[in-house]
């Protein structure tokens, strides 16, 4: 095996990995050793979707202009920087270990559908809240990954 196959390969592993963290950070919101916060979650998005509130919103900038607004309080400027810094490695891991998209649409492409589907998931699953503002953040932050992959690359 050549060392370019298998820095590739190694890349290749480095993102399942970061896939797997993303999705138990991000999707089931698992961060730390206690699930009764998670079941905790579950219980209470599920109790108000059965009572008619959905955890759904689909109007653009809905959430982040408050948060832009509050932004020095810590609930705000955690969701945001959080939205936006752990969808970087995103960006720029995805042309590296997958140099078939290594384009920026192709990039994208692959980032919008892992972020659709953390966000379906979470509204399927009462984990979380499925917004279409966590979607625009999480593309900026993967933009930000894919400039960052462009500038240090080799020519």
């Amino acid at each position: 095996m050549s060392k370019r196959a298998n820095k590739k390969n190694i890349m290749k592993i480095v993102f399942f990995v970061y896939m797997i963290f993303l999705f138990l950070v991000v999707a089931v919101k698992f961060t730390g050793n206690n699930m009764s916060t998670v079941i905790e979650r579950w219980n209470i998005i599920s109790s108000a979707k059965e009572a008619g509130e959905r955890n759904l919103n689909l109007k653009p900038l809905t959430t982040i202009r408050p948060y832009l607004k509050h932004f020095d309080k810590s609930y705000a400027s955690t969701n945001i920087l959080a939205n936006l810094l752990l969808f970087i490695p995103v960006g720029f891991l995805i042309p590296i270990a997958y140099p078939e998209r290594k384009r920026f649409f192709k990039t994208m492409g692959v980032c919008l559908v892992i972020t659709v589907f953390i966000e379906l998931f979470q509204y399927i699953t009462c984990l979380g809240f499925c917004d279409i503002d966590d979607i625009i953040l999480n593309m900026v932050g993967s933009m930000i990954g894919f400039v960052v992959y462009k500038c240090t690359r080799k020519s």
